[in-house]
């Protein structure tokens, strides 16, 4: 499933409409990749592959719109740094699939993980009125690509597995 760039324009009205800030759209759209990694590594440990690969291209997908609707003008260094996270890790993500591997979903789930909490501590910090219009300098600075293994070698948080054992067409 593409989403057009109406139907993700359409996404954000609805979730405004609903109460939840552009921040908050983004917090949700990193739920759903982390809950994509999640199935993808539970298809893994049952051998279905359908299953992962329909999982993975799935996170890709939203990865993809993440990066589509990046705003280079108003974004700065931010926006860069995100562009070059989700290359990174889009990357990532095709290798875990072709090594069919848990441990590096785990992986790229704590990476996700730790970025999403970013965003979320951005938008509490918008409601609670301490970076009104400040959007792009919010965004999370641990999106450097270069900071990608960093962030994986850290368990800021531990994905349930962890214990046991561009806008091109991109498949896992």
């Amino acid at each position: 499933m593409k989403f057009t760039q109406s139907e993700v324009a359409g996404l954000y009205n609805q979730s405004s409409a609903h109460g939840a800030s552009p921040l908050g759209l983004v917090v949700a759209l990193y739920d759903t990749i982390l809950r994509d990694l999640s199935r993808a590594g539970d298809a893994i440990a049952h051998g279905d592959v359908e299953k992962r690969t329909f999982e993975l291209n799935h996170a890709l997908r939203v990865i993809a719109e993440l990066e589509n609707v990046l705003d280079f003008e108003h974004g700065g260094d931010a926006a860069r740094k995100l562009k070059n996270f989700y290359v990174v890790t889009r990357g990532m993500i095709l290798d875990a699939s072709v090594k069919n591997s848990r441990e590096a979903l785990s992986q790229l789930w704590n990476i996700f993980a730790t970025v999403r909490k970013a965003w979320n501590q951005a938008e509490q910090e918008m409601k609670n009125g301490g970076g009104a219009g400040r959007y792009p300098s919010m965004a999370p600075q641990a999106a450097t690509a270069s900071q990608v293994p960093v962030a994986a070698a850290t368990k800021h948080e531990t994905h349930p597995q962890a214990e046991s054992s561009s806008r091109g067409s991109w498949s896992a």
